[in-house]
């Protein structure tokens, strides 16, 4: 008795329909009629799949730790997942014979549970707290070396998440506490640092203010020095134009004295010569009858000192002079004569 039904996988999924113990076809996604009584299918989905994990470890200081996150993987060879897992469906139904395709997520789960383990037995608590990331590129390395059990599974490792590492809820507490001081005192190493960082640069500020003061101080001096140079190359220039001054002054007074007693010996000379003169001239005079030396002084006199000579002679030879006369036309003519009518 024939029972024919009808078998439509879908697109991901990879079947092989096998006939007292030969397959007779096999691909993704196919579609066929087959007899129930003498037909096997199995159907091996290619799909992604995801599996989650919590491991309760422990670390190499034997604290407690939970490790929780994700595993996405996938079959890349269909033929020998069958090989290894049960994979048929049930005769003439869309459900399968045992629950080996439900255990592909344990599989790969011992084998990460494996890999962390190793992981944080070697790791202290804090450093297997920060090391999530370091643990995903472990995880990813070993589960896609050559020769790895998931190779040989036949399975592929699409991607995995270590979402979180926590410490039991005393450890984060603890933990918490040490973090808060840290940071605590990290708080407080920056206050110092910033107060540290005030006083280093008010520092510098009263550095260069005293640096700025010494320099007007060296600015002010050098002034100061300048101008007191300044006020001993005036005084030396006066001091050495008042000494020209008296070199000057005692030069023209030796010139002056030179200038006295040239003019005094000038003076005397002419003085001598004068002298000299005037004794010739006595010499000569006495030589001349004193008649001669009365009229010569008379050259020079007035009418007046005329006439009073003329008188005086007339009163010495008045014993000589019987009768005189003198009228005032005669007086007038003797004034004109000798005073030019004066």
């Amino acid at each position: 008795m024939f029972d024919y039904r009808f078998f439509k996988a879908d697109s991901s999924t990879f079947v092989m329909l096998s006939k007292e113990g030969k397959v007779q076809r096999s691909g993704m996604g196919l579609s066929f009629w087959y007899d129930k009584s003498r037909s096997s299918i199995v159907a091996v989905p290619t799909s992604a799949q995801e599996a989650l994990f919590v491991f309760n470890l422990n670390s190499a200081d034997f604290q407690a730790v939970r490790v929780q996150g994700h595993v996405t993987f996938s079959v890349g060879d269909p033929v020998r997942v069958s090989e290894i897992f049960n994979f048929n469906l049930k005769s003439g139904s869309s459900e399968y014979v045992s629950d080996d395709p439900m255990k592909l997520g344990d599989r790969i789960l011992r084998m990460v549970q494996g890999i962390v383990r190793n992981h944080l037995t070697s790791q202290t608590l804090r450093a297997a707290l920060a090391s999530g990331p370091a643990l995903e590129q472990l995880v990813t390395q070993q589960l896609t070396s050559d020769g790895s059990s998931l190779r040989e599974l036949g399975l592929v490792l699409n991607g995995v998440s270590v979402e979180s590492i926590s410490p039991t809820s005393e450890t984060s507490k603890a933990l918490e506490a040490s973090a808060r001081e840290a940071i605590l005192q990290e708080a407080d190493d920056a206050i110092y640092a910033r107060r540290k960082f005030s006083v280093e640069q008010e520092r510098i500020i009263q550095e260069a203010e005293l640096e700025t003061q010494r320099s007007v101080q060296q600015k002010q001096q050098q002034i100061a020095e300048s101008q007191a140079e300044n006020e001993r190359i005036l005084v030396m220039r006066n001091a050495a134009t008042a000494h020209e001054q008296i070199e000057a002054d005692i030069v023209a007074e030796e010139r002056r004295k030179m200038l006295n007693q040239l003019g005094n010996e000038i003076a005397m000379a002419d003085l001598e010569v004068e002298a000299k003169a005037v004794q010739m001239r006595m010499a000569a005079i006495s030589s001349l009858p004193p008649e001669t030396i009365r009229v010569m002084s008379m050259a020079n006199m007035s009418a007046e000192q005329v006439m009073a000579e003329a008188f005086m002679q007339l009163a010495t030879n008045a014993k000589d002079i019987g009768a005189l006369t003198i009228t005032p036309s005669l007086m007038q003519e003797f004034k004109t004569a000798f005073g030019g009518g004066q």
